[in-house]
């Protein structure tokens, strides 16, 4: 009985939590353009859309570092370190959000830079 909850609850909020981390470098550039926002405030939502964007791969860069550091092996999917089985998990872990997270955050942080290079035309623009 608990594991089909779980599993409803799953299939409910899979797709709302994949939604709502595809829209939010869009969110981004929305919150700048709408509100009037100083540039300096403009750019540091830049900087977070942009480091959303590339935040799995630095998380694939970082599993793999410490899988290399503490001479973990790969099996399969999972990687298994001598030391420290829990550090397998988290190695695991991280090199799988970091394969599969870009698929998502990319384009989000992409669509987002384009909101903000259009948002930064149209004040340039009104300044005028």
């Amino acid at each position: 009985m608990a594991n089909s909850v779980s599993n409803i609850i799953i299939s409910i909020l899979s797709p709302i939590l994949t939604l709502a981390l595809l829209s939010l470098g869009p969110i981004l550039a929305i919150i700048a353009s709408r509100y009037s926002l100083p540039t300096h405030w403009r750019l540091f939502l830049l900087v977070i859309c942009i480091l959303y964007g590339v935040l799995p791969l630095l998380l694939l860069s970082a599993g793999i570092s410490l899988a290399q550091h503490f001479n973990c092996k790969s099996n399969a999917l999972t990687y298994t370190c001598p030391n420290n089985a829990r550090l397998g998990d988290l190695i695991s872990t991280m090199i799988f959000i970091g394969n599969w997270g870009p698929l998502i955050t990319i384009p989000s942080g992409v669509l987002g830079i384009i909101g903000f290079i259009i948002s930064f035309v149209l004040m340039l623009l009104r300044t005028k």
